[in-house]
């Protein structure tokens, strides 16, 4: 965990959830125990950096809200409010639909995004830069890994690197630096 700290999250470690710092420590322990091997499939690896992610959304931006909130009352008033009355942590692509709906042309999430433009430093980066990039994480590669597609070496250090920040935007500084 010391060397994810201080390599990837020194000042944004503290306020990582104790569960998101467990599951990535545990995703950069296999990874860093692995070798490029013909035929093998590290979608298991890669689905690790994914429920990171997912986790801190959850633990950072959905439970806070749902527990702050009527959400039945929000869904009276917008239907893609649906989800969230459901008493389970919502899965990365749920985050990220809910994500996206704060920005809405029609029917913006306008409680939740404000919620978010309170806890997230840059919300206006968060949303036009961090949000697409976990779509894409999401359709391309969590969907995939979790369901039909055999993962390769190459694509498993690509998803790694781009939640991890190495040579993208960081995702974890993105929900958590208040600097």
């Amino acid at each position: 965990m010391d060397l994810l700290k201080q390599n990837y999250f020194p000042h944004i470690w503290d306020n990582m959830s104790e569960k998101t710092k467990e599951i990535l420590a545990m995703a950069d322990c296999l990874f860093s125990g692995m070798r490029e091997c013909e035929n093998a499939d590290y979608a298991p690896i890669c689905l690790e950096y994914c429920r990171g992610l997912e986790v801190q959304l959850n633990q950072l931006i959905f439970e806070p809200f749902r527990n702050s909130h009527d959400i039945p009352n929000l869904i009276r008033r917008n239907r893609f409010y649906e989800k969230m009355q459901e008493s389970r942590e919502m899965t990365l692509g749920e985050c990220v639909f809910f994500l996206e709906k704060c920005t809405h042309r029609n029917h913006p999430m306008i409680e939740l995004k404000q919620y978010i433009d309170n806890i997230v430093s840059d919300s206006s980066v968060f949303f036009t830069v961090a949000v697409p990039i976990m779509k894409e994480i999401n359709t391309n590669i969590r969907r995939l890994s979790a369901h039909t597609t055999i993962m390769t070496y190459g694509e498993l250090v690509n998803t790694r690197q781009k939640i991890l920040g190495i040579g993208y935007l960081n995702l974890f500084y993105q929900l958590l630096d208040q600097r």
